[in-house]
């Protein structure tokens, strides 16, 4: 059961029900996740803004599903590893054994698990890269607009990964294969 306080839909009033019909009518229905950060409504507004931020980036919605796959393993947030997997398999029709790769912080693309070591390593060094790190993502062809955008999807899943694990959301999606 969920640690920490959520609200419901059938709860919710003014700007947060608003908040919950939109994102009801992009996945069908409002997830744990949403309904724990319900309970402080501008932190579902500051993480929803953050994600339409970020979807006016360079880097398409694969990508992001991505690196946010990869660093909920690294920070052991089963609720958004599951989220991110099934993301990943329903809207981009991603291969399950690409799904894997990600959560291992590899990809067949070459140009992706470039961004994955990057990503990996903002998360591990919590930002202070090396210099060489940051020359192996330019050499991959990443520009410091790029290297800051996944800066942004890094930290972003990095708050939804603490909250999850603060909370214990209740998983609403099904466990990514091989982690059942």
């Amino acid at each position: 059961m969920t640690r920490l306080a959520h609200v419901d839909p059938e709860s919710a009033s003014g700007k947060l029900a608003e908040t919950y019909s939109a994102i009801e009518s992009t996945l069908g229905r409002v997830p744990n996740m949403a309904r724990v950060m319900g309970a402080q409504p501008f932190y579902l507004d500051i993480y929803m803004t953050m994600r339409a931020k970020l979807s006016e980036g360079r880097l398409d919605g694969r990508t992001r599903e991505a690196v946010a796959t990869m660093i909920a393993v690294e920070n052991r947030c089963g609720y958004c590893e599951a989220a991110h997997a099934a993301t990943a398999i329903q809207m981009f029709d991603t291969p399950a054994d690409e799904v894997e790769a990600w959560q291992r912080g590899a990809s067949s693309d070459p140009a992706l698990a470039s961004i994955l070591v990057l990503a990996r390593r903002l998360n591990e060094t919590r930002g202070a890269l090396k210099d060489s790190d940051l020359d192996a993502a330019r050499a991959a062809g990443l520009s410091d607009a790029d290297i800051i955008e996944v800066l942004g999807i890094v930290v972003m899943n990095i708050a939804t990964n603490y909250l999850n694990r603060l909370a214990q959301t209740d998983p609403d999606f099904p466990a990514p294969e091989g982690r059942r």
